[in-house]
């Protein structure tokens, strides 16, 4: 029986196709790719990759911080002030100040006012306060006014005399055509109010010690030569036609008259331009003596003092201010109603018209709260009280007059350029602007 060969399996025909391949040692080849991934070469090299990512990351991010840069750039707009923090910004900068205040070679405008009333004055002064290192000092100065009001005033002053002395020089002619008058004493009426004109011309010189560097006295003498015509305002009455002479001292006749006296002063070390900080004072006792034999003979004795309190870095100012004149007439004599102490306007009891009180005494106190808003401009609100009364010994708290407001004042340091200021008082609202001589 014939044998018949199998053929082989295709399971075993394939395995016996199938050429022969090499299997790896696994446990030999790890700690081989441990070596190289540890191996120095392969750390620089993924640093190197690092860094390169890192840095194109930090390019994109720079080139878009300048696209925005550079996008914000072209919609700039330069930031819009208030009008009024521009127009003090440009003052500053053209230096107005500095050229209305030291002027060219002496010569500068002079601005201000020539009393309640007087409306705007303006004119030209020659001022050199320190020539021959501060030994000497020269002003002279022409002011006049829409109002008509005139006055024209030379001054000299020599300090350093043997150490310590000084000796001033003053004179002045002033002409105010019209000066409110309404009666003598605390209880005139403002229906009569009047006006009348005043003539002043008047030759001062004085001389003293310097005591103290703050503190300097002495005396001085004076020839006054005043001369009272009726008003040249047609609006108003004049005075002498509403009030007869013998009602109102001083009316029909005007002597000339020498003052004599004695005065000590007190005022702050600061210089030129600084902040006005610390106590001024003033005490001065008077004769004055009639010419012509005329009963207006008469003694004054005059205080004040003020004080300027800084704080807040110089940005707030307390101002406070007492002030007094006790006038004793001669016996028998009469002080005349032009050289009595007046009350009204814009320096003190601000809500009342100007020189609205006469009388031979008075006495004053005045509260003022500033602050700075910005540079030059503060904003101030204030309080003043006080009274006129006929006898100097009879001094009482009754009927002491008040008033109160709001103002603004403009300037630098102790240079002034003006101020206006709303006050309040039992007759009324009074607006003062006040334009003040640098």
């Amino acid at each position: 029986m014939p044998v018949t060969e199998r053929s082989p399996s295709k399971t075993a025909r394939s395995s016996q196709e199938l050429p022969s391949v090499a299997i790896p040692n696994r446990r030999g080849s790890l700690p081989r790719l441990r070596r190289i991934l540890t191996s120095p070469v392969c750390f620089i090299a993924g640093f190197l990759l690092a860094a390169a990512l890192l840095e194109g990351q930090q390019a994109t991010s720079a080139e878009e911080i300048e696209r925005l840069r550079q996008q914000k750039a072209q919609q700039l707009q330069p930031e819009t002030l208030p009008w009024l923090h521009r127009t003090v910004l440009s003052f500053r900068e053209a230096k107005v100040q500095e050229k209305l205040t030291y002027g060219y070679r002496g010569f500068r405008p002079r601005f201000g006012t020539l009393g309640p009333g007087s409306g705007f004055g303006v004119g030209i002064e020659y001022f050199r306060p320190n020539l021959m290192d501060d030994r000497f000092l020269v002003r002279s100065s022409l002011t006049g006014s829409l109002q008509d009001f005139f006055m024209i005033d030379g001054e000299f002053e020599a300090r350093r005399l043997a150490g310590k002395g000084f000796v001033n020089l003053l004179a002045f002619h002033r002409f105010s055509p019209k000066i409110d008058f309404f009666g003598e004493g605390p209880e005139s009426s403002i229906h009569n109010r009047t006006a009348y004109s005043l003539e002043e011309n008047s030759v001062q010189a004085s001389a003293g010690w310097q005591i103290k560097p703050r503190v300097r006295a002495g005396g001085l003498i004076r020839y006054l030569k005043p001369n009272v015509g009726p008003t040249r305002d047609g609006s108003l009455p004049s005075t002498e036609a509403v009030f007869a002479g013998s009602a109102v001292p001083g009316l029909g006749l005007q002597p000339p008259f020498v003052q004599t006296g004695a005065f000590i002063e007190l005022h702050p070390s600061r210089e030129l331009g600084a902040p006005p900080d610390g106590t001024t004072g003033l005490f001065r006792w008077s004769r004055f003596s009639a010419r012509e034999r005329v009963a207006n003979s008469f003694s004054r004795i005059e205080a004040q003092l003020e004080r300027h309190q800084l704080f807040f870095n110089h940005q707030r100012n307390l101002f406070l201010r007492a002030r007094t004149v006790l006038s004793i007439p001669d016996k028998g004599h009469e002080i005349p109603f032009y050289l009595q102490p007046q009350l009204g306007g814009p320096w003190d009891l601000r809500g009342f018209r100007g020189r609205r009180f006469y009388d031979n005494n008075l006495a004053l106190v005045t509260a003022e709260y500033q602050w700075q808003v910005f540079s030059g401009v503060s904003l101030a609100l204030f309080v003043d009280a006080g009274k006129v009364f006929p006898y100097w010994d009879r001094w009482r708290l009754g009927r002491v007059e008040k008033s109160y407001g709001a103002g603004a004042r403009f300037g630098n340091g102790s240079f002034a350029a003006g101020r206006f200021d709303l006050a309040f008082s039992r007759e009324g609202v009074q607006l003062w602007i006040v334009f003040d001589t640098f």
